[in-house]
């Protein structure tokens, strides 16, 4: 087995591993930990499994993203509706006193 790796890894091209009883003459312990670091290069089933990965990244992000947007619509609102409190308040602040002046000035 060490010998079929290590002939994959490009180690044992164009050497003769048996003697002529058939005996390997290359120690298996030295083949294994010889071998060449190859790269592995990605199936199909791992580039499918990265982008299903991505895919459930991107759809996550954008239903956090979805609901920061509609709390930060929600506190808008809030602040819409409270300053619009506010000018109602003003305004009858602002009407009251008018009348109140209007009622000062009128003859008893």
């Amino acid at each position: 087995m060490a010998v079929l790796r290590a002939r994959h890894a490009g180690i044992l091209d164009e050497v003769k591993l048996t003697d002529g009883l058939g005996k390997i003459r290359v120690d298996d312990y030295k083949l294994v930990h010889s071998e060449k670091k190859v790269p592995r290069i990605p199936t199909e089933w791992t580039v499918v499994k990265i982008l299903e990965e991505l895919l459930k990244y991107f759809v996550d992000r954008q239903s956090v993203q979805a609901k920061i947007r509609k709390e930060m619509e929600d506190v808008n609102v809030d602040q819409e509706a409270k300053e619009f409190v506010y000018e109602q308040d003003a305004h009858e602040m602002y009407q009251n006193e008018a009348e109140f002046d209007y009622q000062m000035n009128e003859p008893v």
